[in-house]
């Protein structure tokens, strides 16, 4: 038997070109919605448009209520029923996932399967399991050291070795 290699990377140009399947055609009346949902779009334009160049006084301060009315409902069910964390993992699909690290708000990890992703928010699992203000105030910690000192810092400390002034 021959030896096995370890696989070697694959270059863009001399990737073999794939075709992506289309996605079924949709038929009946889903196929009538793909076709009147520009216009669906296009019709407020329109009548805002025309709202505004020749609409009644009255009706515009019903409209313009109304919109508020929408934003404050938004805002308003967006505080009292906030977003709950997913805790489904993707791969066995198991409601197990955890903070990669209680410390910090990035990656997750699955208790049951084991697959994790090191990049992933874990932003709102870490605003159900523990306070947010340690997390944040660590990371911002951990930046500062790691970022080089800015240009107006570098020339108030003078050359290297000198006191600082």
């Amino acid at each position: 038997m021959g030896e096995v290699s370890e696989p070697q990377a694959i270059e863009i140009a001399d990737a073999p070109r794939t075709r992506r399947a289309r996605p079924p055609e949709p038929r009946g009346f889903a196929r009538a919605l793909v076709w009147l949902a520009p216009l669906a779009f296009l019709v407020p334009v329109v009548l805002g448009f025309g709202f505004v160049q020749q609409g009644p006084d009255w009706l515009f301060g019903w409209v313009f209520g109304g919109l508020f009315a929408l934003i404050v409902g938004w805002v308003w069910v967006s505080v009292f029923w906030p977003a709950r964390a997913e805790r489904r993992c993707p791969r066995c699909r198991e409601h197990a996932l955890q903070r990669l690290d209680p410390h910090t708000a990035v990656g997750v990890v699955c208790a049951a399967c084991g697959w994790r992703d090191e990049t992933a928010s874990g932003w709102l699992l870490a605003e159900e399991e523990a306070e947010l203000e340690p997390i944040v105030l660590e990371e911002r910690r951990r930046r500062a050291l790691v970022r080089p000192p800015s240009v107006n810092e570098a020339q108030r400390s003078g050359p290297a070795g000198s006191p600082p002034p």
